[in-house]
């Protein structure tokens, strides 16, 4: 696991806490900028503090298969994506609640006619299968809200 923090003692407390988890397959990397930290990356989490807008990922640091988990992106004014790794032609954006991801999240900085597939019609809970992933290396978004339900966001399938 690699992690990065533009506070230092952010990146020490948390590998401080995630080493006393016992986890001993568990290897920690401390990383010198966000760029280090998700290069060759699989799954990629951003978790911000910060009560704005915030370029924590940018499209150069997007590869196909990265799975990406928006977590901070958690009210009106506050995104960590830059807004064209949600606008690629080949994405396909997934939202818990269409009306609320409009608000708060990283939908809000997109056109309001921008398409979105609410996470229903992806889970089958009210229709089977309607967006089913397109193989092992599309790019998928996730965010989650504080209260904790789950806002995935966007899934960017492989370029031919």
């Amino acid at each position: 696991m690699r992690l990065y923090d533009t506070d230092p003692k952010a990146t020490v407390k948390l590998e401080r806490n995630l080493t006393s988890l016992g986890l001993h397959a568990l290897q920690i990397v401390r990383c010198h900028s966000t760029a280090e930290a998700v290069q060759g990356a699989d799954i990629v989490t951003t978790v911000t503090a910060d009560k704005r807008n915030a370029l924590i990922l940018t499209p150069e640091m997007i590869r196909p298969g990265m799975h990406i988990n928006a977590v901070g992106g958690d009210c009106p004014g506050k995104t960590e994506l830059h807004a064209d790794i949600l606008r690629r032609p080949d994405a396909r954006v997934i939202v818990e609640f269409e009306p609320q991801c409009r608000i708060e999240g990283e939908i809000q900085q997109l056109e309001s006619w921008f398409p979105v597939t609410e996470l229903c019609d992806v889970t089958g809970w009210q229709s089977a299968g309607a967006c089913e992933r397109a193989g092992g290396h599309d790019i998928r978004f996730c965010g989650v809200r504080t209260d904790g339900l789950l806002r995935p966001e966007i899934s960017v399938p492989p370029q031919s």
